[in-house]
């Protein structure tokens, strides 16, 4: 007997076919980069707490916007924090963001190496990580090789997320007008950011460059997301539509809360007067924000299959909890069995390690299934309702000697498994049938 199933199927194909050689650049570029922002993370993050820490007794002039001064630590008093603990909270809020970002980027790379533009997701994260640990108003004190270096990497973060949205989920272009976001973005937006940003640029190119780069920038976004709309409606298949509807929704949000933070600093200019309680705690808030889109995409991997790294999490999810568990048990079964030894028979530690090693080994195999069946049932139900509906049909199905009442529980296991759009099913006749 054979069993036809005919799933629907759109003319979106999700899996592109990468070149090799654009996989080669990705991975050279990925392999060169990574242990360059893994040192410039460790470069950046304590010029960010001094800067933090540090009160500016100068004039505006001198002073970053960014930089507590005196009458910072009064409307800081007025709040209720001190300067000390204003600078322990911002600081646990950028490295949780970075780390976030750092282990999408892990977990990306670690199973999808051969993926081009998933690799390009992962080196975004890895960007963006980096990019969260660095001091604002950094650039000035530098030489100016530096200066253009670092800013090479900043304007690489722009650029990523306008190309990588165009692209998103799958490396494919689609609409064709999308391609014009990115000609707009590399022909206007990214120079306007490096010219904007360098010290050695006088100041009235300055405030005119970093005029055109918002409006470039905000234009491009708002492309990309219209594009992602299109793409929604219009384009994608249902799995696809799974798989960015996190990533889109977080994005709206991002771009949402940049227009509203430069709209209130357009309508009060006083929000950009140097030490301000807006600029201390925006530019914290903003990468803090900007982590939603990190975790959206872990939610899309998770609970979606996005670049299909869900068995990579599932097994770290068992082994993670499995270990924590069982390291746990080890210890409290020590320390008890340990003391109780002590008080009743005098013995050293010895029998308990022993003791307790052995309860663990034990413990080992059934709780890893306990575990591998209660993270299935939440995280990964359709898997796990398959696997159950198979195993009942094959428990039972030696009982059932009727061929029609057979095929009928064959449909219903197909169909309840699988849940195809369309289910036949086809018995070929016998050759006595034929005879007869």
């Amino acid at each position: 007997m054979l069993v036809k199933q005919t799933q629907e199927t759109s003319s979106y194909v999700s899996e592109a076919a990468p070149s090799d050689r654009l996989l080669v650049c990705v991975r050279i570029l990925w392999s060169l980069l990574i242990p360059s922002l893994v040192a410039l993370s460790c470069f950046f993050f304590p010029r960010y707490l001094e800067l933090m820490s540090t009160i500016c007794h100068g004039s505006a002039a001198t002073c970053s916007a960014f930089q507590p001064n005196m009458h910072t630590l009064q409307a800081l008093h007025a709040i209720g924090l001190t300067l000390d603990r204003y600078v322990w909270i911002s600081a646990v809020l950028m490295v949780a963001s970075a780390l976030v970002w750092w282990l999408v980027a892990a977990i990306i790379a670690w199973k999808n190496f051969n993926h081009w533009f998933a690799l390009s997701v992962s080196l975004l994260a890895a960007l963006q990580a980096t990019m969260d640990t660095r001091p604002p108003d950094f650039l000035s004190p530098l030489p100016m090789l530096w200066q253009w270096v670092l800013m090479g990497f900043i304007g690489l973060v722009e650029t990523m997320y306008p190309l990588l949205g165009v692209f998103f989920p799958d490396g494919k272009l689609a609409p064709r007008w999308t391609r014009w976001i990115l000609i707009v973005w590399f022909s206007i937006g990214l120079p306007c950011n490096l010219l904007a940003d360098m010290p050695s640029v006088s100041p009235e190119w300055q405030e005119w460059c970093g005029l055109v780069f918002s409006y470039c920038w905000y234009g491009c976004m708002a492309a990309v997301l219209v594009a992602q709309v299109y793409r929604y409606r219009h384009v994608y298949g249902p799995v696809e539509r799974q798989q960015t509807k996190w990533v889109l929704f977080c994005g709206v949000l991002v771009v949402l809360q940049q227009t509203i933070q430069y709209s209130l600093q357009w309508i009060f200019p006083v929000l950009n007067e140097p030490g301000s309680l807006f600029n201390m705690f925006y530019y914290v808030a903003i990468r803090t924000f900007l982590s939603l889109l990190s975790l959206s995409i872990l939610m899309a991997m998770l609970r979606y299959r996005l670049w299909d790294v869900d068995v990579f999490i599932n097994r770290a999810l068992v082994y993670g909890t499995l270990t924590i568990i069982l390291v746990l048990v080890y210890v409290g079964l020590v320390l008890a069995l340990g003391t109780l030894s002590r008080h009743l028979i005098g013995q050293s530690d010895a029998p308990a390690m022993i003791i307790s090693t052995l309860i663990v080994v034990a413990l080992l195999q059934p709780l890893r299934r306990r575990l591998q069946e209660s993270i299935d049932r939440r995280f990964y139900r359709s898997k796990y309702n398959a696997a159950q509906v198979i195993a009942a049909f094959s428990a039972t199905s030696h009982n059932r000697a009727d061929p029609m009442e057979l095929s009928t529980h064959l449909l219903k296991v197909v169909e309840d498994a699988m849940r195809p759009t369309h289910v036949s099913l086809w018995m070929r006749k016998s050759k006595q049938r034929k005879e007869q």
